[in-house]
């Protein structure tokens, strides 16, 4: 005690300067360190409800966003799957329109064909027809007169000319 005095500190005022110290933090840790560390506390676990909110939250939308491309995914797919098939369906439809064409082109060639070669054979039957009538005209004139070799000569060249005519004019109908 004697090292306390020479250095100027008294028992007594230190003894109620470390009770008043005590009395000092118990009335700290009771009053204020209690519900500073419950309201510490409090706030702690708030906080930790809030962060795994938002993870749950995250996961949440990362969960919907997931689902959200799969359906676009899906969807894509389904459009280029449509779209193939329509596009298939067009190309079939084009093939189809040029068969058609075709058939109706060989058709009409083929109607055109049967229609000249019925032109061509009413024409050759009216050809034989004035040719037969010119032969029994030439036929009977010749009978008829009694000719010279002038006028025989003469006769075939006009009958060859009415030929040649009739033909022309055989053609000129095709």
């Amino acid at each position: 005690m004697e090292i306390l005095k020479e250095l100027g500190i008294e028992p007594g005022v230190l003894l109620i300067n470390l009770i008043g110290f005590l009395l000092l933090l118990w009335f700290m840790k009771r009053f204020m360190f209690g519900p500073i560390s419950h309201f510490m506390a409090q706030r702690a676990s708030e906080i930790d409800r809030q962060i795994a909110e938002a993870r749950a939250m995250h996961q949440e939308a990362e969960a919907e966003r997931a689902r959200l491309q799969e359906e676009l995914d899906q969807e894509r797919q389904v459009a280029r799957q449509e779209i193939a098939q329509l596009t298939q369906e067009a190309k079939q439809a084009i093939e189809e329109l040029q068969r058609e064409g075709r058939h109706q082109r060989q058709q009409m060639i083929e109607q055109g064909r049967r229609e000249l070669a019925h032109s061509k054979e009413v024409a050759l039957a009216e050809l034989k027809a004035q040719v037969s009538d010119m032969a029994l005209d030439i036929a009977a004139r010749v009978i008829r007169e009694a000719l010279d070799e002038e006028r025989q000569a003469a006769l075939v060249d006009k009958f060859v000319a009415d030929v040649r005519r009739a033909r022309h004019t055989g053609e000129a109908k095709q």
